[in-house]
């Protein structure tokens, strides 16, 4: 018998094994009651709260040491009643409203909050945390029923479905954007080389009027103005340089976003952290409204395109079309 015992310790040290868990495995390994019957929870937990195992016992309310050998040590005791303490204390749930200034009320206007309620189930012996969103009633008395986490989360599920991207198409896409980017940088390099000529003219032209007032050609009320319309001209140019490049890396990088939203969203709003899940909603959606029970919300451009089963098979090649007509497209950020 010392050996299951000490085995039950052990594992309710642990706090991994649930009193069920442990009796079951115990029992598996044929330590069982007098009439041969599995070992049930509260008769395991009796176990576990007796001295009697550290070699100690009770008389009359007061702990003796005994003359025989422990089985278990005073030290592994004391984890155990740490963890059975623990078991009957209710879980604390550190939890952040994943949905706060999101969702408004659609009776009132009001905003919807986030209510996190505490259960005891008898039959289990555990406590249980239900979450509701419902109306913050800062108008009043609001009849609008409240959406359980769970019910609310299957909408969301539902409607994301319609804007997601299979591994497939996304991957494909990004192949796609990211190889009309290198073209372009490529292109760019031809279109940087007249910039750079243009530039280095005008600062010729600069230098001469600077030898020119140096010899004394120019007044100096001539030199300032001929010297700031170049300037204005060489500034003019070297915008040019750096537009075109943050232009280009800006819509990569916008077309990166896009797709990577429309292929992780439901992994985001199912395993996210509730800032994130937050992020994504509000980037891809608004006016989030809770009425009758049913939570409702437009798509943003442009998610939204992705809506039409049509614009869908097209997006793709949309992605590959020439810049020009890209800007234009249901795609663009503009």
């Amino acid at each position: 018998m010392a050996v299951p015992i000490e085995k039950a310790f052990k594992l309710a040290a642990t706090g991994t094994y649930s009193l069920g868990n442990i009796a079951n495995i115990l029992h598996d390994e044929g330590f069982s009651t007098k009439k041969e019957k599995e070992v049930s929870k509260s008769h395991l937990q009796v176990i576990l709260k007796r001295p009697t195992y550290y070699g100690y016992f009770l008389h009359n309310c007061e702990l003796f040491e005994g003359n025989y050998e422990p089985i278990i040590s005073k030290t592994l005791f004391d984890i155990v009643q740490d963890k059975l303490e623990d078991r009957s204390k209710p879980k604390k749930v550190e939890w952040v409203r994943e949905f706060v200034r999101l969702i408004r009320c659609g009776n009132c206007g009001c905003a919807v909050t986030t209510t996190l309620k505490r259960k005891y189930i008898k039959k289990t012996k555990e406590w249980k945390i239900f979450i509701y969103h419902h109306c913050a009633h800062r108008k009043g008395n609001c009849e609008e029923k409240p959406l359980t986490h769970k019910e609310l989360k299957a909408i969301l599920f539902s409607q994301v479905e319609r804007i997601l991207l299979d591994k497939e198409t996304w991957q494909l896409g990004l192949e796609i954007v990211r190889q009309k980017y290198a073209k372009e940088i490529q292109n760019n390099k031809n279109q940087h080389f007249f910039y750079s000529l243009e530039q280095q003219r005008i600062r010729d032209k600069l230098q001469r009027i600077i030898d020119m007032r140096t010899n004394g050609e120019l007044t100096k009320e001539e030199f300032i103005d001929q010297k700031d319309k170049i300037l204005v001209q060489l500034s003019k140019f070297e915008n040019k340089t750096i537009d075109v490049n943050q232009s280009l890396k800006t819509w990569l990088e916008l077309m990166e976003d896009f797709l990577n939203t429309a292929f992780q969203i439901q992994e985001i709003l199912e395993h996210g952290k509730p800032e994130q899940k937050q992020k994504v909603l509000a980037k891809i959606g608004e006016n989030f409204i809770l009425k009758d029970e049913k939570l409702t919300f437009s798509f943003k451009k442009p998610h939204d395109v992705l809506l039409q089963p049509e614009m869908r098979q097209e997006v793709l090649l949309d992605l590959d079309s020439n810049q020009d007509k890209r800007i234009q497209s249901p795609l663009s950020y503009h």
